[in-house]
């Protein structure tokens, strides 16, 4: 699609922005159900096919490579991409990338940055830690970790999609 049409990505964020100024009432999604996203009709064909595949995702890891233990971050090579699906949250109408269960793939390709990468794997795992054993609750976790990687990302990413939401959940270290 790429090669095809270079700013798909471009139009896919453009159509699903005109199609849900358009949503009637009920047609509003589910903030419980992020998958209720793979229905929009973005009015192309192609468009809504490599849609699907990337909310679908496609994860494939790649055996018998020698990773560089000094390369950072460390995670296990793979070919394809993540589903879109696990990183997505929906809130007040809007669509949300969860920082602190993206993986470390995503994660680079919203920060660009390895260094920040491996700062925000340390961090979400202690913070992880410290809410599971009760010694934090998830607000001010979610406080201290929104201030430290807030603003951090690449220029294009706006702040108002990132979710810096802590939870019980365990975040995915990329191994």
């Amino acid at each position: 699609m790429q090669e095809k049409r270079p700013n798909f990505l471009d139009e896919i964020f453009a159509a699903l922005i005109k199609a849900s100024d358009n949503f009637t009432k009920e047609q509003k999604l589910n903030r419980n159900k992020a998958e209720e996203i793979a229905t929009i009709d973005l009015g192309d064909i192609e468009l809504n096919d490599v849609f699907a595949k990337m909310l679908r995702g496609s994860i494939e890891e790649v055996e018998n490579v020698d990773i560089d233990t000094n390369s950072t971050p460390s995670f296990k090579p793979i070919r394809g991409y993540y589903p879109l699906l696990d990183f997505l949250t929906i809130a007040r109408d809007k669509f949300k990338i969860r920082v602190f269960l993206a993986s470390p793939q995503l994660l680079m390709a919203i920060y660009g940055n390895a260094d920040i990468v491996r700062q925000i794997l340390d961090a979400r795992k202690n913070l992880y830690d410290e809410v599971v054993a009760d010694r934090v609750k998830e607000g001010p976790a979610t406080q201290s970790f929104q201030a430290q990687f807030q603003n951090s990302q690449l220029p294009e990413i706006p702040n108002d999609i990132l979710d810096f939401s802590v939870s019980k959940t365990r975040p995915s270290n990329g191994k």
